[in-house]
């Protein structure tokens, strides 16, 4: 890594503290006293460090948060001089306690890009949203769409740029409504004024542009559950066709845009072609709607992105375990290879930006004891900097190691899980079993709060990418088609019998806990497995398949993409009525073998309430032992840091007599 300078050794101290730690730990080393873990409230604490940026000349970074107990500004720091009382300048902008700076940008190396929420964020009410642009020593700042008279849709959202034009850096694209479609616009940075640039739909949610132009329009159905991706055709501006047409919330879509390709109507693409089992990054050309070649292909896993630097492709970004990237620069890709090295592949080490002099990187690094923390590295000194934590008061020592665990399953293959361990404790120990959601996503490893407020406990966590997981290809994704109480529940037992197997995990003190898909299968454990749990905890989890399907036949059509993923995944309503039944816990309840606590957002509108409701009726009558906990207003997956901290408590309260 070369000399390390002062601020190298702040680096060293904070990660190469835990990693200290963590060998002494697993050595069973009779001298370590392993700290006291961190709250709940410490791990779902709101980051201090919203967003970092690398200027494109490389000279300075602009850094979005709260400092100490300072409010929330923006710290422009001087990257040659910022540990001097002078090499940081800290902008307060807008308002005190009504602008809240969420993210920066660098329009250019004389302008800077301020997302700012406007007003107070109150539970689950959507705060306005605005961007300001600013001189990086805090003069002249102006509010991007001054004067407009539109906006006033969608809670007041003003902050959605798109695209930035090196090419015309007093410029930027931003989107925003207009009455009653959601346009495109050209903003200048110097004055705020919007031209605008295409109009869009009442349907449009997003864009995408090529070099500055409009180039992908994304139109949704009545629901929101379905996109319409439109392609313009770079010669007739008029000329919008239908190019794909995927589920909103399906992360297996077979098309979504991937980057800003070299030449006039060319793009990148994420999608599978001519019978490819993984997602790989293609050519497409928007005149001809038609697909290149791939440029890039994924070892085993799906590519998830392409990576650009200033709009010109640089790579492909997968996640094996933790973020892959694979560069076209052998020079850069060397670079990245040894910060991987660096943080011995127990960390997430995303390239956040690259100045266009190919001098300085800045990099986000997350982890289970890397709780969000920022770096920038010298490319000709080899020296990694560290700047700044999203939570500085999380001590890495004081966080769970976590580990790769592969899991042989009973038909002879395998699956990847991966298992936080409480520190200083010596197995056998009590285990919480967590499937994911989706199913049709994936765990990795990284900081986890969840995982981490249960390993504070003192119990182990399992998190396992049963069949059906997303990221490791269409046959292993569709390896869970209709295999819901089936083989996708096999393999979550199978993982948990080879801890149990290898005398990590206590069999007598296991538990299984999930929410949406992964609540579902806690309930399926507590019917089909209850001797290997003592309690099971589900949070917004399905509960009857055939009242699932029926919600979203009535909310989205027997027509749409979203219906018809529903029969092919798990099943028909009618023709497999028998099969749906016996997978779901409400036409099963009498067979709950365990305690079980079920937990649900009223607002949810993906797995309605009624699902926990009815579910809650018939375990109360078949006298089972449920605790039922509704939150007020929640909807599915992204609660506030209130209620999520809540959840989490009650989870613990309830297994933690069944697990001590």
């Amino acid at each position: 890594m070369g000399t390390p300078g002062p601020l190298m050794r702040v680096a060293d101290s904070r990660w190469l503290r835990a990693a200290a730690l963590t060998v002494l730990l697993l050595a069973g080393s009779a001298l370590a006293q392993a700290p006291a873990p961190h709250s709940v409230e410490e791990l779902l604490r709101a980051t201090a460090i919203r967003d970092v940026a690398l200027s494109p000349d490389g000279e300075r970074l602009a850094i979005a948060g709260r400092f100490g107990d300072s409010r929330d500004v923006v710290a422009v720091l001087d990257l040659d001089r910022f540990d001097q009382p002078d090499g940081v300048r800290k902008l307060a902008i807008g308002r005190e306690g009504w602008h809240t700076p969420l993210w920066v940008m660098w329009a250019s190396d004389k302008r800077l890009l301020v997302g700012l929420r406007v007003g107070i964020d109150s539970g689950y009410l959507v705060a306005g949203r605005q961007v300001q642009a600013i001189d990086p020593d805090g003069g002249n700042s102006i509010e991007l769409f001054a004067g407009a008279k539109f906006g006033a849709r969608r809670g007041l959202d003003l902050s959605r740029v798109v695209d930035l034009t090196p090419q015309d850096p007093d410029h930027v694209v931003m989107a925003a409504w207009n009455r009653n479609t959601y346009d495109l616009f050209r903003v200048d940075v110097r004055d705020g004024r919007a031209t605008l640039m295409t109009r869009g739909r009442a349907s449009t949610i997003g864009w995408e542009t090529e070099s500055g132009d409009a180039a992908l329009r994304y139109d949704v159905n009545r629901r929101g559950t379905e996109v319409r991706i439109h392609g313009r055709d770079a010669d007739d501006p008029e000329d919008w066709s239908l190019v794909a047409r995927i589920r909103r919330e399906d992360v297996l879509g077979e098309w979504s845009y991937a980057g800003d390709a070299p030449g006039a109507g060319r793009i990148y693409v994420r999608s599978r072609r001519d019978g490819a089992d993984t997602y790989d990054i293609h050519l497409y050309d928007l005149r001809s709607k038609s697909f290149g070649e791939a440029v890039a292909r994924g070892p085993g896993y799906d590519l998830s992105r392409a990576f650009s630097i200033d709009g010109e492709y640089a790579g492909a970004v997968w996640v094996a375990d933790t973020v892959t990237y694979q560069l076209r620069d052998p020079a850069l890709q060397s670079h990245w290879n040894g910060m991987d090295r660096y943080f011995r592949g127990q960390a997430n080490v995303r390239i956040a930006g690259i100045d266009r002099g190919r001098r300085r990187m800045l990099l986000h690094v997350v982890g289970p004891q890397a709780p969000g923390d920022h770096y920038f590295y010298d490319f000709a000194a080899r020296n990694l900097t560290f700047i700044a934590s999203d939570r500085p008061w999380l001590e890495p020592e004081r966080l769970a190691q976590a580990e790769v665990v592969r899991s042989p399953m009973r038909d002879g293959t395998s699956i990847t899980s991966y298992l936080t361990r409480p520190n200083g404790r010596s197995g056998p120990l009590p285990l919480v079993l967590m499937p994911h959601g989706g199913p049709e996503m994936r765990d990795q490893l990284t900081f986890d709060p969840l995982a981490q407020a249960f390993a504070a406990q003192g119990w182990l966590v399992l998190q396992p990418n049963f069949r059906g997981s997303s990221g490791y290809g269409r046959r292993f994704a569709e390896a869970g088609h209709r295999q819901w109480a089936i083989r996708m529940q096999d393999d979550l037992t199978d993982a948990l019998d080879d801890l149990v197997k290898r005398g990590i995990a206590d069999p007598g003190r296991v538990a299984i806990y999930g929410a949406s898909y992964g609540g579902y299968a806690a309930l399926m454990g507590a019917i089909l497995t209850p001797e290997r749990y003592r309690g099971a905890v589900s949070l917004a989890g399905v509960s009857d398949l055939r009242g699932m399907i029926a919600h979203v036949r009535r909310e989205d059509g027997e027509d749409s993409m979203t219906y018809r993923y529903w029969l092919k995944s798990i099943g028909d309503p009618k023709a497999d009525r028998a099969a749906l039944d016996a997978a779901s816990p409400l036409h099963r309840a009498s067979e709950v073998g365990i305690p079980v606590l079920l937990m649900h957002g009223s607002a949810d509108e993906v797995v309605p309430v009624a699902q926990s409701r009815q579910l809650k009726k018939v375990l109360e009558k078949a006298g089972k032992r449920v605790t039922y906990v509704e939150f007020p207003n929640a909807p599915h997956g992204e609660w506030n840091t209130k209620d999520e901290i809540r959840q989490i408590e009650e989870a613990i309260a309830f297994l933690r007599p069944l697990l001590d």
